[in-house]
């Protein structure tokens, strides 16, 4: 029982470890210039379009992929950067990060918050999915 314990305290690290690696790599190769140059021309300055494609699409990618706030880390400064003030990006991206937390590091929050329960087959997941979708709909306004 050891080593499953062991596996199960791995994942979340692994995730971890994954998230540190892509911002990293982001923050030390001239990719995150060219990121925000590129969302800028495809948003054409209008501030709701960056928030959105930055913050919102670009950042529930991110957050699907490594977790763990990652988001709000990455996409934050490059709002910043386009000339959104600092303290309302990191606000935004904690607010749009919250909608999609559930649903981060590969669906870990619902997948090892609920691995307690035995037996359940994959209706109970689809089940708590669309619970927690439709909990968020009426948080979100």
């Amino acid at each position: 029982d050891y080593a499953s314990s062991a596996l199960t305290a791995l994942t979340p690290l692994a995730i971890t470890f994954g998230a540190i690696v892509l911002f990293q790599t982001l923050s030390h190769t001239p990719v995150l210039a060219w990121l925000v140059a590129t969302l800028k021309s495809a948003c054409q300055g209008h501030p709701i379009a960056e928030i959105l494609l930055i913050g919102w699409t670009f950042g529930a990618l991110i957050e699907g992929a490594s977790g763990f706030g990652t988001p709000v880390a990455i996409c934050a400064p490059i709002l910043a950067d386009l000339g959104h003030d600092k303290l309302l990006s990191v606000v935004t991206m904690l607010i749009l990060n919250g909608l999609v937390t559930p649903f981060g590091a590969v669906g870990t929050p619902i997948w090892f918050g609920f691995s307690a329960i035995d037996n359940a087959g994959d209706e109970i997941w689809q089940e708590i999915a669309w619970r927690v979708e439709i909990l968020l709909i009426f948080a979100a306004p």
